[in-house]
């Protein structure tokens, strides 16, 4: 009796009246206090669907006559056919008179399926809209030639000369009137253009629509007509080259997009892959140097030049040079040198040619290369040769230009019987502001004599900086660009001849 009037009241959870309609029905029912939209229905044994729902929502605590509708939902799906129209694409060609037109393409338009959804609520339309677009046929681009001068002047020409105009790769073969399209998507960024050691396979970067990539490497075949095929290696800014024998290896070096300014992180690694002639594929990647991010100007990237023989590489960073042996993997200093102050989103890196004996090179390279200076016009340019044997260092040309780009030649028989080597370079017409100069294209001895003005004559506008491509036999005869159409200087005659007239060129190779 104690325990009993201790205890307190007990409260009984009575039952609760709700009404239900679904369909225009309607359904009272009693459910337990504290039950929810969800149990009630269950209770009711009326069946929902994946999308059916209810006013209120079905996780609802119910109360003493509340009311509960029931939201059929239904869909319904339809396609809808539309098409793409193609684009037109005109290409310059100086090879075509003056307006003529040539289709080289056809354009044919693409097909795109878009799929649509409309949602309704108990019969009634409550929404409507696009599920899905599924591109069906891609659409082919119109491509048109339309000539840009009257026909240039025809010659005959040693190997072949690839180069880039409007961002598509040409060819001239045989003579400078027998070029054809080689590829034609617009693409070609500039940065890697070289044809193979045997004139078969052109390696080329293409830039890319992608916020992770910045272009990417592939390879036509310049002697049958394919597509090109992707070499799967992507963001390649300062290198990638054919490694000189038959055997079609490529050394490369990668770089990270970057928001900043210039648009990359270099890497400054070094990998190998080798292409596969006849199956048309690419090896793994084999990690020759790893990357390396430490460093003075190391977001900028070094440069690399495999020597002539293919057995090693010098490395070529804004304060020194490297070599690095392919066999052995072996890598050591050169030298160092103070690093040009450039004030900029860029880094200077000197521009540098192998000797044909792969045994020295030949640089563009400070006059006092350890001093810095705040004051740009204080800082001399000099071609500079260096054995890498002896380690001898000796100054061919002073006051070049910060762009010198000293390149060699092969040998090349005189009238006399005698053979000749010469070295080319790009003098600058205002040494004190070379950064921003133009320049002329000037010839020099192998021992730093006879040097001569070969390109522009004097009094014309200059040159911009470039590195010209030598004819790899016959006649000594250079390729090199002036405003941006390609010319031919015959060192032989000093006769000059312009092979381009579009003003679109970019990109020069000579094999």
């Amino acid at each position: 009796m104690l325990l009993s009037a201790c205890a307190g009241p007990q409260v009984q959870q009575a039952d609760l009246n709700v009404i239900v309609y679904d369909n225009g029905t309607k359904q009272g029912l009693t459910v337990s206090a504290g039950s929810t939209v969800r149990d009630t229905i269950e209770s009711s044994n009326i069946e929902l669907s994946a999308l059916d729902r209810s006013e209120p929502p079905l996780y609802t605590v119910v109360s003493e006559g509340m009311e509960i509708s029931i939201i059929r939902v239904t869909e319904e799906y339809w396609i809808e056919e539309s098409v793409i129209p193609y684009e037109t694409k005109i290409i310059r060609d100086g090879e075509l008179p003056e307006g003529e037109q040539r289709l080289m393409q056809p354009g044919v338009n693409g097909l795109q399926e878009t799929t649509y959804r409309k949602v309704f609520e108990n019969g009634v339309e409550v929404s409507e809209g696009i599920v899905k677009v599924v591109t069906v046929d891609e659409a082919d681009d119109e491509i048109i030639r339309v000539g840009s001068q009257t026909p240039l002047e025809v010659f005959s020409i040693s190997g072949k000369i690839a180069y880039i105009s409007g961002g598509n790769a040409w060819l001239m073969e045989g003579n400078t009137g027998n070029r054809r399209p080689i590829v034609l998507n617009g693409n070609l960024d500039g940065w890697v253009f070289e044809i193979s050691p045997d004139g078969k396979w052109l390696l080329f970067s293409q830039s890319e629509e992608s916020d992770e990539v910045i272009n990417s490497l592939w390879v036509v075949n310049l002697i049958e007509e394919g597509d090109p095929i992707p070499m799967n290696i992507e963001n390649v800014i300062h290198f990638a080259a054919w490694i000189p024998d038959e055997s079609y290896g490529i050394l490369y070096s990668t770089v990270e997009k970057s928001l900043a300014s210039p648009g990359w992180q270099a890497y400054n690694n070094l990998i190998y892959r080798s292409f596969h002639d006849e199956e048309e594929r690419v090896s793994p990647p084999i990690l020759l140097i790893e990357e390396n991010t430490s460093g003075l100007y190391s977001w900028w990237g070094a440069d690399f030049k495999i020597s002539p023989n293919g057995d090693r590489v010098l490395i070529i960073k804004p304060d020194s040079i490297q070599l690095f042996d392919l066999y052995d993997r072996i890598l050591t200093d050169v030298f160092n040198f103070s690093p040009y102050q450039t004030s900029g989103d860029w880094a200077w890196v000197p521009d540098l040619s192998w000797n044909k004996n792969s045994k020295s090179f030949f640089y563009t390279g400070l006059a006092n290369e350890n001093s810095l200076s705040d004051n740009p016009e204080s800082v001399n340019f000099e071609i500079k040769f260096y054995d890498l044997e002896s380690g001898i260092k000796l100054t061919l040309v002073e006051s070049v230009g910060i762009f010198g780009s000293p390149i060699i030649s092969h040998e090349y028989s005189l009238d006399s019987g005698e053979t000749q080597t010469f070295i080319a370079y790009m003098q600058a017409l205002q040494a004190t502001d070379s950064v921003n100069s133009e320049y002329r294209l000037n010839l020099v001895d192998i021992d730093g004599s006879n040097q001569e003005s070969i390109f522009p004559e004097i009094g014309l506008p200059g040159l911009d900086p470039q590195s010209i491509e030598w004819s790899k036999d016959g006649d000594p005869m250079i390729a090199l660009l002036y405003h941006r159409n390609i010319w031919i200087v015959d060192i032989k005659t000093g006769d000059t001849y312009q092979l381009t007239a579009d003003g679109l060129t970019i990109e020069i190779d000579w094999k």
